[in-house]
């Protein structure tokens, strides 16, 4: 299954980039939704476009959306630190994260 995602992250970011270079202004937009693997794990989609264009990273947002973990109890002292124990050390912390119970 890796070399697949691996092959489909690829494919994604090669695609951005080729919009991202068809660009007509600075004033333009694009709008990627993919999932969790595809975004997660510094290995995915984000990294291989930054790697590309690298101006584009100070002006990206990254949405989660997860289950709420139960035993996660927000603190509101350090939403960062909140985050991470839900998302985990690997993930990097979302500008926007959407927690839920089912």
């Amino acid at each position: 299954m890796f070399p697949a995602q691996v092959i489909k992250d690829a494919a994604m970011a090669h695609y951005v980039n080729q919009l991202v270079e068809k660009q007509n202004s600075d004033n333009e937009k694009i709008v990627v939704i993919c999932g969790k693997g595809h975004m997660g794990y510094s290995y995915g989609v984000p990294e291989r476009i930054f790697a590309k264009n690298p101006k584009l990273k100070d002006n990206s947002y990254s949405i989660y959306a997860m289950q709420a973990d139960s035993n996660v109890k927000p603190t509101n002292k350090d939403i960062a630190d909140d985050l991470k124990n839900v998302l985990g050390d690997r993930v990097a912390a979302s500008d926007i994260a959407f927690l839920f119970d089912d």
